[in-house]
């Protein structure tokens, strides 16, 4: 299929996501088999997809950029390994391998198996022609590359495990964000959604600051109150007392609200209902800080020329890889 044709079938997608009959259905099905895919949290997700991944202006924009698209490719197999800490946190891999005219064999995360399968039924159902382009394994055979997304440990055995075949593979990232004394109450609040929004479980989810010298940090916990409720989950309700608690135990200094724990510690990668942060102080200092982390930064949040916009972390247009690994060009150098 062309570009036009598949930026016509998307934007068809997109709406079919939005309004297919079972919605609510489905999404009960997938809370029922993991307890973190609440329905805000699966409606976000869909809501990702559908105003943002799939929306057509990005798509115009996204297909544009890779005009060997048109051309006839003879089909290979690539094999996906997914991740499941969000709900339809595949769904690029797997729009990506189909655009680019290749089968897909999908292994599902036990975390997610209800969203995905759901999504390609209704795209057949707009496209019968694109059967067979889709399989789902328990385990990945036959195959001619490999797109797999784990955790650094499982990466590890990935790299051995696929070493045979052309493979990307991605591993832990995480986001922060950057504050410089002057944000607004709006942009702090804003910020709150990048924070919060998945529970952090997310490559894209806010768990570390970078913060000018002067910040006053209670001025984010003020803007932040609105996310309160986030504490009736039970599951990070139990991880908000857990952590408080080894917190108060071991007598490390932190500030926190009823729901969230700041603490100063280098570390990027924080635990659910934990903020970390780091004092910077001079532009410099920030330059060499995020220079440090680059490896390990998904996104960088903030004010400034290049960086996301607060409250925008968690919704990634086309173009916006993980990893910073272009899915589509690594498919076109493997065939």
């Amino acid at each position: 299929m062309t570009r036009n044709h598949w930026q016509s079938l998307l934007s068809r997608w997109a709406d079919a996501l939005r309004s297919a009959p079972d919605r609510s259905e489905i999404i009960r099905k997938a809370g029922d088999r993991n307890p973190w895919f609440g329905p805000q949290q699966v409606e976000d997700a869909l809501s990702g997809i559908s105003e943002g991944l799939l929306k057509p202006s990005a798509l115009e924009a996204w297909l544009t950029a890779y005009p060997h698209l048109d051309e006839q490719v003879a089909a290979k197999t690539v094999g996906l390994v997914l991740a499941g800490n969000l709900p339809l946190v595949g769904f690029h891999d797997v729009l990506c391998v189909l655009v680019a005219g290749h089968r897909a064999q999908i292994k599902l995360s036990a975390k997610d198996p209800v969203l995905l399968p759901w999504a390609l039924d209704l795209l057949l159902e707009l496209e019968p022609e694109l059967a067979g382009r889709w399989t789902f394994a328990e385990r990945l055979q036959h195959y001619d590359a490999v797109i797999a997304t784990g955790s650094d440990n499982s990466n590890r055995y990935f790299l051995h495990y696929f070493r045979h075949v052309p493979h990307l593979l991605r591993g832990n990232r995480t986001s922060a964000a950057i504050l410089q004394g002057d944000e607004t109450a709006d942009e702090l609040e804003a910020l709150g959604r990048d924070i919060f929004q998945y529970f952090g479980l997310g490559c894209r989810s806010v768990s570390h600051l970078f913060l000018a010298k002067d910040v006053d940090i209670t001025k984010l916990l003020d803007a932040l109150e609105p996310f309160a409720p986030i504490l009736e989950h039970a599951r990070y309700r139990h991880n908000f007392d857990y952590q408080r608690t080894l917190l108060l135990l071991n007598r490390t200094q932190h500030l926190g609200s009823d729901f969230l724990s700041i603490v100063e510690n280098p570390a990027l990668v924080s635990p659910i209902s934990v903020l970390h942060y780091t004092r910077f102080q001079s532009p410099e200092e920030l330059g060499q800080l995020l220079e440090h982390h680059r490896e390990g930064l998904q996104v960088v949040v903030g004010r400034a020329k290049g960086l996301v916009p607060f409250g925008r972390a968690q919704q990634p247009g086309p173009a916006d890889y993980a990893d910073q690994k272009d899915t589509l060009a690594f498919l076109a150098k493997c065939f």
